[in-house]
């Protein structure tokens, strides 16, 4: 027995061909959900901080948890990614940006878990790095935030 098609069965079979495999790749699209969720980008402490940066630099901008790498990169030739290895997946608490949106300065708001040595460790090599690109740095200490008065002081006087 031989089953003949003609044009228009032939492409009713393919079009319904692809109408099934597009509504199981949907299912099955819709079964993979992917695993995140929304996390808070700064604790309340940093919050609180921020809200004093704008406050005290109205005529700056500040940005909050940049990536280091965002901020400064070592030459591009062969030793390159040896470089950014180093400061890869760091972060920068505050960055403040002149009114030209150039790097005034970075400030790192640190908690007791800076006590730590390997925390001690990166926070060298992120000083070591913002200082090598002439960038200046000011830690804080969660435990002795400044005021408004002193935080002009601190981040006008370099």
């Amino acid at each position: 027995m031989t089953i003949h098609f003609d044009g228009i069965h032939l492409l009713s079979s393919i079009v319904v061909a692809v109408l099934v495999v597009a509504v199981v790749f949907a299912l099955v699209k819709k079964v993979q959900k992917w695993p995140y969720y929304a996390v808070p980008v700064m604790s309340n402490i940093e919050k609180k901080f921020y809200y004093q940066l704008v406050k005290a630099f109205p005529h700056y901008h500040i940005l909050a948890q940049v990536q280091l790498s965002r901020v400064i990169r070592p030459p591009k030739n062969r030793h390159e990614y040896k470089w950014l290895n180093k400061i890869w997946r760091m972060s920068l608490d505050y960055v403040i940006l002149d009114s030209h949106l150039d790097t005034l300065v970075v400030i790192e708001l640190d908690d007791r878990t800076h006590l730590t040595q390997k925390r001690k460790e990166a926070d060298e090599r992120k000083s070591k790095a913002l200082k090598a690109a002439g960038l200046r740095l000011i830690r804080i200490r969660t435990n002795s935030i400044p005021t408004l008065d002193e935080l002009k002081y601190l981040v006008n006087r370099g």
